[in-house]
């Protein structure tokens, strides 16, 4: 190990000077003329998880901080900031941002309140050098442990801890860094290289010459629809169209085939892999079905993908040690490890494929993560079955979302199969099964850019009437993607989208509070995504013959006060939302993979609870005791009638579908009242909390992004107060509930004769 590790490139010292000079930054951050390395330190290799010069800063007081990177290495911040800066130039960061690239201490909060802006440059087109802003609060923020979040980023920065103590020699150091190479060589050796797969805990099948013989089955909740869980028909396309006769699959779902049905057909199959898609509220089946696997299958090789594998590896791994987790999509992993099978690959290089999490023992291996998506044509399995049983069909033309909200889970690139492979599809399963409607399960139809996003519509429309496919068609998009609704051409869109058989958006609107948009990462710098934008796009899309689902969050556990959901209140009242297809009772749950539980936490009151396994989310308490006891009124409120309140939503639906189902239509209007009744009982709870000064002044600080001044004592001390108040209401707030209680039961009553 050489001293020249401590210090910057040859390279990059000769013609830091000249560049420091040239750079716009200088005049926005002019202390990083000090040496550069007096800055810069050891940095992970993003690629390969290998020391390389540059991550974690000194602690340089109250001088700008700086980070340099070589800039083959930078490809991290494509998925962060949008693409690896071509020029010198400054990003302002939204939270999300913030949080991906961990450029926060403990005591200085994430979120639009403190607003950093990071500065790039290049030098000599090899390196890229980054430095941020001191935020709001006048308090310095360093770029530095970008890997924070990950397994890497935790060891860096307890290796950052051990490097920079004071007193610590030279030569200590670079002791230190050696043997801290040697902990990660035996550690991480399989993020860069290939590992020693006899070290696994799971089972690989013998390799073979007949076709091999995958299962899949997928465990989903009890919804009031069937619906097709189209992730399995993916992955068995992409197998079927990869290997041809070289393959043998089943695909199951327990939507349409019952339990033991599935058991008896996967172990008449015996097949080489089975494979499980594990959806929310499903971790119990999981449990079961692996009891089965591990009594009658003990040493096959089990693959778990779907919503818990992905967000939860850890806690599932800690449980199942001998499975594989698929992360994201489970395509490339399913191909992989089938080639292992059929002798194409050597089963080492399965620590070559990205998106792995698996146990070596005691230690967790998590394999490289990419986001790069192939595409590949669905199978039919269950399309039948669901169209016969009067099901949602299901399909997907895009991957990813462009948004980063901070209550979401889903990655951040967004990508689209081509649109002759679509229609191909959808073509088929008209001919075949008699397929007369789709709900498309994209997270974001459409990309970001509205010419773009227009655009892909518009040819999509096209082709769905130049096909005359006639099929009925219903898609999930942002609130801000739909800005191009608007004049003469927008017009002409709407009516085009409505002949190609369009019932219907599902928009994204979540809010009507502009501080409840920003926490939740709608509103961002340069965004045009406001309450007044939604409230447009609502009015436009619904008065041109379109109908609008709307998703909303009345109450989340980080409101302040009681304003924002007295906002969200009106925002219905404005927009006439009690005769849409939405719910009043959703509240945000923190899900386990996003951001928002990070935001509780970073509040330092104790407010975020267990993680619920079955449902990936934390509990919570709410900032507020009173919009806490709100919340949970309401939904005791609904709970009650859930059934009912699933079916109407149904309803809504299936009304859009089929014009002439009377029963649909009647059940449909039962929701529009139902929702008039619960936007009544909200507001009845909410007068039982008159506002006070000390809500109108934290307000005021909310507003003007300065809350973060009020410290941690001010809220435990309100907090305490406001738990007071909520008890003393207690008998009034049972009173409105059993008043509300009778009315809802008369309602529905009334809709069942």
């Amino acid at each position: 190990m050489q001293a020249q590790l401590l210090m910057m490139s040859p390279i990059v010292t000769a013609n830091y000077s000249q560049w420091i000079n040239q750079s716009p930054i200088k005049d926005i951050a002019p202390d990083i003329s000090l040496p550069l390395d007096f800055y810069v330190s050891e940095v992970f290799n993003y690629r390969d998880a290998k020391i390389d010069t540059s991550l974690a800063n000194r602690n340089t007081g109250n001088k700008t901080p700086i980070s340099v990177y070589n800039l083959k290495e930078a490809d991290f911040l494509e998925e962060i900031v949008g693409a690896v800066p071509e020029d010198d130039h400054c990003i302002e960061l939204n939270p999300r941002q913030q949080r991906l690239l961990g450029l926060y201490y403990e005591d200085i909060p994430v979120s639009d309140e403190n607003p950093i802006k990071m500065y790039f440059g290049r030098v000599d087109d090899k390196f890229l050098v980054i430095t941020t802003s001191q935020n709001e609060l006048g308090q310095i923020v360093e770029p530095r442990y970008l890997f924070k979040k990950t397994s890497y980023g935790k060891d860096a920065r307890k290796f950052g801890e051990r490097y920079y103590q004071q007193g610590m020699s030279e030569q200590e150091k670079i002791q230190e860094i050696t043997q801290y190479r040697k902990s990660l060589r035996g550690k991480y050796e399989n993020a860069s290289k290939i590992g020693d797969i006899s070290k696994v805990n799971f089972n690989l099948p013998e390799v073979t010459d007949r076709p091999v013989k995958f299962s899949l089955v997928t465990l989903s909740p009890k919804n009031a629809r069937l619906y097709l869980a189209v992730g399995g028909n993916y992955i068995e396309g992409a197998l079927q169209q990869t290997f041809k006769d070289g393959i043998e699959t089943i695909n199951l779902d327990d939507q349409v085939t019952d339990m033991e049905a599935i058991k008896r057909q996967v172990k008449e199959f015996n097949p080489d892999v089975i494979g499980l898609s594990v959806k929310v509220e499903s971790h119990n089946k999981l449990t079961r079905f692996l009891d089965f696997i591990q009594k009658e299958f003990p040493d096959k090789l089990v693959v778990l993908g779907g919503t818990i594998p992905t967000n939860a590896y850890k806690e599932v791994l800690d449980t199942y040690p001998n499975v594989l987790a698929s992360l994201e999509n489970g395509e490339e992993a399913a191909i992989d490890i089938v080639r292992i099978i059929k002798g194409e690959k050597k089963p080492e290089e399965l620590f070559n494929t990205p998106n792995l999490a698996f146990k070596q023992g005691d230690d967790l291996v998590l394999t490289k993560s990419n986001h790069d998506y192939k595409f590949f044509l669905p199978s039919e399995s269950n399309v039948k079955e669901i169209v016969e049983k009067d099901g949602i069909i299901a399909l997907r033309w895009s991957q990813g979302c462009w948004g980063k909200c901070t209550f979401c889970t889903i990655p951040g690139k967004w990508q689209s199969d081509s649109l002759d492979n679509l229609i191909s599809t959808m073509k088929s399963w008209k001919e075949k099964f008699g397929v007369k409607s789709l709900n498309f399960t994209d997270d974001e139809i459409v990309p970001k850019d509205p010419q773009q996003a227009y655009e892909r519509l518009d040819a999509f429309a096209d082709r769905l009437i130049e096909e005359d496919l006639d099929m009925q068609w219903y898609v999930n998009v942002r609130a801000d993607s739909l800005h191009f609704f608007k004049g003469e051409e927008g017009d002409k869109l709407i009516e085009k989208l409505k002949k190609s058989g369009c019932i219907g958006f599902y928009v994204g609107i979540e809010t009507g509070s502009e501080t409840q948009l920003k926490r939740f990462g709608k509103k961002v710098s340069g965004s045009e995504l406001d309450v007044t934008t939604n409230s447009d796009i609502i009015k436009t899309l619904s008065s041109k013959g379109i109908p609008v689902f709307v998703g909303y969050i009345t109450t989340d556990p980080l409101m302040p006060t009681l304003r924002e959901l007295k906002e969200n209140m009106q925002f219905f009242h404005d927009n006439n939302l009690t005769e849409f297809k939405t719910r009043l009772n959703v509240y945000l749950m923190p899900q386990k993979g996003s951001s928002y539980p990070e935001m509780i936490a970073n509040k330092k009151l104790g407010l975020l609870g267990d993680l619920q396994p079955n449902l990936l989310v934390y509990d919570a308490t709410y900032l507020d005791p009173r919009v806490g006891a709100v919340k949970e009124h309401l939904n005791n409120w609904i709970g009650d009638m859930h059934t009912v309140y699933e079916r109407t939503h149904v309803a809504a639906l299936k009304a859009r579908y089929n014009p002439d189902d009377k029963q649909a239509a009647a059940d449909s209007a039962l929701g529009v009242e139902l929702r008039q009744l619960t936007l009544c009982y909200i507001e009845k709870l909410m007068k039982l909390f008159p506002e006070t000064d000390e809500d109108k002044m934290v307000d005021e600080r909310v507003i003007n992004k300065t809350a973060n001044d009020l410290s941690n004592e001010f809220w435990q001390t309100r907090r305490t107060r406001l738990i007071q108040e909520v008890q003393d209401k207690q008998e009034k707030l049972m009173e409105l509930f059993n008043e509300y209680t009778n009315k809802r039961d008369k309602l529905i009553d009334s809709f069942n004769c």
